[in-house]
């Protein structure tokens, strides 16, 4: 049969024979809780060629097998009624833990959050950092352009120079002539976005914008190209020019 103890739920697989025809006070072998069971449904017949026993017996025979305790030894139960008694206190019987198995899933699903965790960070990091991590490995820019139309600025890899700036005057108006070159640093082919050029005074205020001609669509690896534009009646308050990379539209 199958005891459950009323203290700690623990269970535990005891034969019939050894809790007998009266029920026998027993000890719990995880918490020591103390109970009485009461006998099992059909009495269970003795074994041939046993002798008749008596209430004694019945409550702790001696062939009744006897489990490991969580202590150091067996220990008596304490009086009270439901104690079967025969010429004195019957000691409660030792009886093993059934145990069980333990429930992995909490450690299971702890790794999995730490791992999503680390997988999150991971990747905002990669994200953060993704002109660095371009630039060193240029092979995994294709991953990067997978999960977003323009992951790296605009103009990645492509250098941007003004070389000479010229004032002439050309039938009455003054004319700002920009020389400049755009020069791809990497070992891969680059499109060439658009250019504009900003005009600022000493305040750095804007005066002007203008789109630039590019002079190529796309620039092969270690490439190059020139561009030039002309700007009519600047104002003569300007003191900066800029040329930067331009998305149009």
């Amino acid at each position: 049969m199958i005891l459950a103890c009323p203290d700690c739920s623990a269970r535990f697989l005891v034969p019939d024979s050894a809790i007998g025809a009266l029920g026998r006070t027993v000890r719990c072998g995880r918490c020591g809780h103390v109970w009485h069971v009461p006998p099992p449904a059909e009495p269970v017949p003795p074994a041939a060629g046993s002798a008749d026993i008596g209430p004694s017996a019945a409550a702790e025979p001696e062939d009744a097998p006897t489990g490991e305790a969580d202590d150091d030894g067996p220990a008596p139960a304490p009086d009270g009624p439901g104690e079967a008694r025969s010429g004195g206190s019957a000691r409660p019987a030792q009886l093993p833990v059934l145990r069980r198995e333990p429930n992995r899933w909490p450690a299971r699903l702890a790794w999995i959050a730490v791992a999503a965790v680390a997988i999150v960070l991971a990747a905002a990091a990669a994200w953060q950092y993704r002109v660095e991590i371009a630039a060193q490995w240029p092979d995994v820019e294709p991953l990067y352009e997978a999960f977003d139309a323009n992951p790296l600025p605009l103009g990645f890899g492509l250098r941007l120079t003004i070389e000479e700036t010229v004032n002439t005057v050309r039938d009455g108006k003054r004319v700002l002539s920009i020389k400049g070159r755009i020069e791809n640093v990497t070992a891969r082919a680059r499109k060439v976005p658009g250019l504009r050029g900003i005009l600022f005074d000493e305040n750095q205020r804007v005066l002007r914008r203008w789109t630039v001609p590019v002079p190529a669509t796309e620039l092969a690896p270690h490439g190059g190209a020139e561009f030039k534009t002309d700007l009519t009646d600047p104002s003569e308050n300007a003191v900066r020019i800029s040329i930067v990379f331009h998305e149009p539209g």
